[in-house]
């Protein structure tokens, strides 16, 4: 699938899978979870909309990838301004992602998998040349596997186990 172009294991539509982290989120605070949904997510719904500050680090990271952000409408949206790049201490909002988990914490997984949200993303990829599908959304589930482990400086480091990036981070 990457033979002619390998940058598109890392960029463009053919880069996306299916998002499990919703799902797997939900399903964990179903089966573990004491406090009411919504205000588990709310927090990230509040630095979403009310903004963060922009660091040294992230704005290096916006310089280095600044031909992205610039061909991107969704990136340039959030970091951005009148076509120039946020700067260190720039407030940063995402009000789009904010609308999103807004809905997400108020109907849970099913309102991205089933519903509007979901649609929308997956027709924005496939724009993007994705070949991801509404039916492969819809037929997500999560796969409870055992995590991997290693002791690492004195500290045990548990992970996810392939094809998760568990292994890379542990030999990292």
């Amino acid at each position: 699938m990457f033979a002619h172009d390998p940058s598109a294991k890392e960029q463009g539509g053919l880069s996306v899978g299916v998002p499990g982290e919703i799902l797997g989120l939900y399903e964990a605070w179903q089966a573990y979870g004491r406090l009411p949904w919504y205000r588990l997510v709310k927090p990230a719904i509040a630095i979403a909309r009310y903004g963060y500050e922009i660091d040294r680090f992230l704005y290096f990271q916006m310089k280095n990838t600044e031909e992205a952000i610039r061909k991107d409408e969704g990136l340039r949206e959030v970091f951005m301004v009148n076509g120039t790049l946020l700067k260190v201490g720039d407030i940063c909002r995402d009000i789009k992602l904010a609308n999103t988990l807004e809905k997400i914490a108020f109907f849970g997984a099913s309102v991205f998998y089933y519903g509007p949200l979901g649609a929308d993303l997956i027709h924005d990829i496939q724009e993007k040349g994705g070949i991801i599908t509404v039916e492969d959304l819809k037929g997500y589930k999560i796969r409870h596997t055992k995590p991997i482990s290693a002791k690492v400086m004195n500290h045990e480091i548990i992970t996810m186990p392939v094809p998760a990036g568990g292994l890379g981070m542990i030999m990292a």
